[in-house]
C-alpha cells in the first residue's frame, strides 16, 4: 500500500497550501492573520472551522482507532492521486479507468476511513500517514 504520496506542486498553489496548512496543523487566528493576510475576523473564521473540522476528524478516528485501515493497492493509489490535487476526471485519465471506477473507489475509501466530505479524508489520510503533504 503506497503511504508517502506529495502533493505536485503545479497542481497546488503556495496559497491553497498555506490553507491546507491552516487546517491540517491548526494554526491560531494570529497565526493565520500572517499566514495568509486576512483580517482578523476572517481568521477567527477560519480558525473556528479549522477546529470543527479537526474534531470531526478526530471523531472519526476515534471511531476506527480498533480497525487497522486497510486499502486496497488500487484505492491507496487514487488516495495518493487525489492527495496530490487530481480531480476524479484527471485520475480516470491517469489510470485508464472510468470514472465511475474512480468515484467508486473512492466512495469506499470514505467508508473505510469512515469520513463523510473530502477535507476530513484528506485529513484523515494525512493523520493516518496515508499521503503525506510534504515535499
Amino acid at each position: 500500500m503506497p503511504n508517502s504520496f506529495r502533493p505536485d506542486k503545479n497542481l497546488l498553489s503556495d496559497y491553497e497550501c498555506k490553507i491546507l496548512a491552516v487546517f491540517s496543523e491548526r494554526k491560531s487566528a494570529e497565526e493565520i492573520v500572517g499566514l495568509l493576510n486576512v483580517n482578523i475576523d476572517t481568521a477567527n473564521l477560519l480558525e473556528g472551522l479549522a477546529k470543527e473540522l479537526s474534531q470531526s476528524v478526530n471523531q472519526s478516528i476515534s471511531q476506527s482507532v480498533n480497525q487497522e485501515v486497510e486499502l486496497t493497492p488500487r484505492q491507496g493509489e487514487i488516495l495518493g492521486l487525489i492527495g496530490k490535487g487530481m480531480t476524479n476526471k484527471e485520475i480516470a485519465v491517469f489510470l485508464h479507468i472510468s470514472i465511475k471506477t474512480v468515484d467508486n473507489h473512492r466512495r469506499q475509501i470514505m467508508e473505510r476511513l469512515n469520513v463523510q466530505n473530502f477535507a476530513s479524508l484528506i485529513l484523515v489520510a494525512v493523520r493516518f500517514g496515508l499521503i503525506s503533504l510534504d515535499e
